[in-house]
């Protein structure tokens, strides 16, 4: 099959097209509620909160939400251009694995995940790396949800390849890949709330 012809596949659309797409649109999802919540700065909720002060919502919506646009537009273009590569990886659209299976994967990938990204976050503390690229995401103080893709590119597209680990080590359906998107964009909502 040649090059373009691989573009014709229609799991080109469902593995990296609609995957990127989820991502992306699951992170707004869940950061939006969480960073409204935050915005209003309930009095019932503020002893919850680690930090001492608030953020100031002029100096952190805006680059937050211009970060997850360039890195979710960085991240499209990536994955289109390695497609070739990518539908050698497993990755499939046969049948759907039954939902328990699918769930024990995602379980293993969380697990998974959380292990490769210590170290990768580890290693973002070295000075030069963490002056260079990983500083930015320190740059917020008092992070809020929708923070949680406010990095260099080069972090995220780290972040992004070390959440493929788990589904292109077992060649999971596409579907099963969703599944651990999502729960991975709640995740990065949440922890930075």
């Amino acid at each position: 099959m040649d090059l373009l012809a691989s573009y014709r596949d229609p799991l080109f659309w469902r593995f990296p097209i609609a995957t990127v797409a989820l991502s992306a649109f699951a992170f707004l999802l869940f950061a939006a509620p969480l960073t409204f919540l935050a915005a209003r700065d309930p009095p019932a909720l503020r002893r919850y909160r680690l930090q001492a002060r608030p953020p100031r919502p002029q100096r952190l919506l805006r680059p937050a939400l211009w970060s997850w646009l360039r890195n979710n537009l960085l991240l499209l273009s990536l994955v289109v251009l390695a497609w070739p590569a990518l539908r050698r990886s497993g990755i499939h659209d046969g049948p759907r694995p039954p939902l328990w299976l699918s769930a024990v994967q995602v379980l293993l990938f969380v697990y998974l995940d959380d292990l490769l990204y210590y170290f990768m976050h580890r290693l973002m503390h070295v000075p030069w790396l963490f002056k260079r690229v990983h500083g930015l995401h320190h740059r917020i103080r008092a992070p809020w949800a929708i923070t949680g893709h406010y990095m260099h590119p080069i972090e995220y597209l780290l972040t992004g390849a070390l959440a493929l680990v788990g589904p292109l080590l077992l060649s999971v359906h596409v579907v099963t890949l969703w599944l651990w998107v999502a729960c991975r964009q709640w995740e990065a909502a949440e922890g930075h709330s």
